[in-house]
């Protein structure tokens, strides 16, 4: 039986990149979604989860939590 490997935060985060830079947002925002349930404080994936949304209060969270964790990456 084979067992399936869980993937690394930053390994999600590349996928997600990826996703997002094919135009396949959805597939995107779900990494982006996985990464930050196990990391909280990865700044990459909030600034790429501001990104890739469509509505402006989300993207506005999205840069607050930003600030909040690195005030110099703003």
């Amino acid at each position: 039986m084979a067992t399936a490997t869980i993937p690394s935060t930053e390994e999600a985060l590349t996928y997600a990149v990826g996703s997002i830079r094919r135009a396949d947002v959805a597939r995107g925002r779900k990494a982006l979604t996985w990464v930050l349930q196990r990391d909280p404080e990865n700044v990459a994936a909030w600034l790429w989860l501001a990104r890739c949304s469509d509505d402006p209060r989300q993207r506005a969270v999205c840069m607050r939590k930003v600030t909040e964790l690195d005030p110099l990456a703003s």
